[in-house]
């Protein structure tokens, strides 16, 4: 995205899900989304925004009560449905820019899963 630096891109994309999709629609941030912006308030600057276009987007679709997020990692999210788990899990991809975060987020995610399997 524009390096972090403008609501516009996810705005089109959230309303565009929003518009669209005949199902509820959840999703985990990618690399793109945040981590690649640059330094360090940029990359905190893109996951304020992501969060406020996506971290709860389902809600638009309807109730889902059933939804948990992990305490310290919102976007990692899983839900029962038909007695089958799903499960949102945030990673990233590419170069490791910092590598207490990089651990940081994977510890959290490994946690959230073996939580919830």
């Amino acid at each position: 995205v524009d390096s972090c630096r403008s609501e516009g891109p996810y705005a089109l994309v959230s309303d565009t899900y929003t518009s669209y999709a005949k199902a509820p629609v959840f999703l985990v941030p990618g690399d793109n989304d945040w981590y690649d912006c640059g330094g360090r308030s940029d990359r905190e600057r893109g996951f304020a925004i992501w969060e406020s276009h996506f971290l709860y987007l389902y809600q638009k679709f309807g109730r889902f009560s059933s939804v948990q997020h992990q305490d310290r990692r919102k976007e990692n999210f899983a839900f029962f449905r038909r007695r089958v788990l799903f499960i949102g899990v945030h990673m990233v991809g590419g170069d490791i820019k910092n590598k207490d975060e990089w651990n940081d987020l994977l510890r959290d995610s490994l946690k959230w899963t073996r939580d919830m399997v």
